[in-house]
């Protein structure tokens, strides 16, 4: 009965509320009504209780954090989905998908990101092309380079104002 009760208690230091629970019960089965058993067996399943709340609350707000980043990597949104990823892990460290989205997402980033390098490099040499052959008067290619370049960013102002130019150019 005393090392049951200790088993209870010892299981208990460790969160090991189930183990605890089945201790408690067994020192029952040899004295029931024991008043220490009782109380200890009531602490316990209290305790196992919360501990499973506490872990179903943990799983939500992993799963949760898990489907958010792979929204956020469907959106292109990579820094998002590796913040998201990251919460997941901290929540459960070893958790094999979240690592593999996690490295996912990074890599998706690192590309998205050399992509977009490599865009600038060509929007800016097409501008390059562009001033240099209104420089040499050569306004219907200046104007191509001009429009592809429009192409890349459709907003540009500098683009349109370029364009504009050579269009007048082009009417004199």
């Amino acid at each position: 009965f005393n090392r049951l009760l200790a088993s209870g208690d010892d299981n208990t230091s460790k969160q090991l509320y189930s183990e605890a629970v089945g201790n408690y019960n067994n020192a029952l089965n040899l004295k029931p009504g024991n008043a220490v058993a009782i109380a200890k067996l009531a602490a316990a399943e209290k305790l196992l209780a919360k501990s499973n709340v506490d872990k179903a609350k943990l799983e939500t707000e992993f799963n949760r954090l898990l489907a958010v980043g792979d929204k956020n990597v469907k959106d292109q949104k990579y820094p998002e989905a590796i913040d998201n990823f990251k919460g997941a892990l901290n929540l459960k460290p070893n958790d094999l998908t979240a690592k593999e989205k996690l490295s996912a997402a990074v890599q998706l980033l690192a590309k998205f990101n050399e992509d977009k390098a490599h865009a600038e490099e060509q929007f800016k040499r097409l501008l390059a092309s562009g001033d240099e052959n209104v420089k040499v008067e050569k306004y219907v290619e200046a104007l191509g380079d001009y429009k592809s370049a429009l192409q890349m960013k459709s907003e540009n102002e500098i683009v349109i104002a370029k364009i504009a130019d050579v269009q007048k150019k082009l009417q004199q």
